[in-house]
């Protein structure tokens, strides 16, 4: 009754609207590509104060011409509950986006769950209710969502999309080492998701060769400590992804764009040197509140400018 009831509240305005928008999917090649924007966010809102400057946030986006808002996870503290109300209410902040907002899991509201300050609660569990409350069909959240394309019914979480000939896509790889050394549940669960992170990510990177578009995205929540040593417990969980990206990102040779969060720490820069054409940007976090405006322009070599926006 309670999956029904959350389909319920969700559905109606929902299939109302993405009646009405169409999202750039699929869209013909053009003579000129447009440059557009759109909000890169992340590991926030934790506290009271941040809530408040978040609905502010969003009243501000709502008043700029911005293709979407895309929040790579962690959108409660360490120390909140992962109550499946806190889900609901997350969900009725980020639904008053006019634009449509993409949401990526982070640690704090699934894989760190089983702390007893979180709630004790089983990690698969809570991302069960994650995936019904935020990921119920193929369409994004906002007051005017939009569909995606989404991995599967058991990854619904891994999205893409394309604007302007530039190819998005998000994966569910989260912090505290994507989920690892929790019981050997967690640790299954991990193989599973890794796995079909891995294939989605290679299937977006051979759709952009294919399409020949200008740029690819790759979004996700884990710093997936790019500097780190292979092998090393700092890399545990993400070997593999930053193995892909770099072999991706090589054979592509156009630009690409890695958003993340989790570390709190705003920067950009090149971190992959096998492989210049990857630029990293991670988001400002909790005690920051602030945003990122990416341009994105197509037509441009580097493709892809970040702003800082506090």
């Amino acid at each position: 009754m309670a999956r029904l009831a959350e389909r319920a509240y969700f559905g109606w305005r929902r299939a109302l609207a993405v009646l009405a928008v169409a999202f750039s999917i699929g869209i013909a090649a053009q003579a000129q590509e447009a440059s557009f924007s759109f909000v890169a966010v992340g590991d926030v809102p934790y506290f009271a104060w941040e809530e408040l400057r978040f609905e502010q946030m969003i009243e501000a986006w709502n008043r700029e011409n911005l293709a979407f808002v895309l929040h790579v996870g962690d959108i409660q503290s360490g120390r909140d509950l992962c109550s499946g109300a806190l889900y609901t209410q997350r969900r009725a902040l980020f639904d008053r986006s006019t634009h449509p907002f993409i949401l990526l899991p982070g640690d704090n509201e699934w894989t760190d769950c089983h702390r007893q300050t979180n709630g004790g609660f089983d990690p698969l569990e809570r991302l069960a209710l994650l995936r019904r409350v935020f990921y119920p069909d193929n369409a994004t959240l906002g007051a005017q969502p939009v569909e995606l394309r989404r991995h599967s019914a058991e990854f619904p979480e891994n999205v893409r999309w394309e604007r302007e000939r530039i190819v998005f896509v998000g994966l569910n790889v989260a912090g505290s080492h994507n989920g690892l050394r929790v019981s050997p549940a967690s640790d299954a669960e991990y193989e599973q998701r890794n796995a079909a992170n891995l294939e989605w990510l290679a299937a977006a990177f051979e759709h952009a060769r294919m399409q020949e578009v200008r740029g690819v995205v790759v979004a996700f929540h884990a710093n997936p400590r790019f500097e780190a040593k292979p092998g090393s417990p700092a890399r545990e969980g993400y070997d593999d992804l930053v193995a892909a990206l770099e072999r991706e990102a090589h054979a592509f040779g156009k630009p690409v764009a890695v958003i993340h969060g989790d570390t709190h720490q705003y920067r950009v820069d090149h971190p992959l040197p096998s492989a210049p054409n990857v630029v990293r940007m991670e988001v400002l976090g909790s005690p920051g509140v602030g945003w990122t405006r990416v341009t994105v322009s197509p037509e441009e070599p580097a493709v892809f400018a970040f702003e800082l926006v506090q």
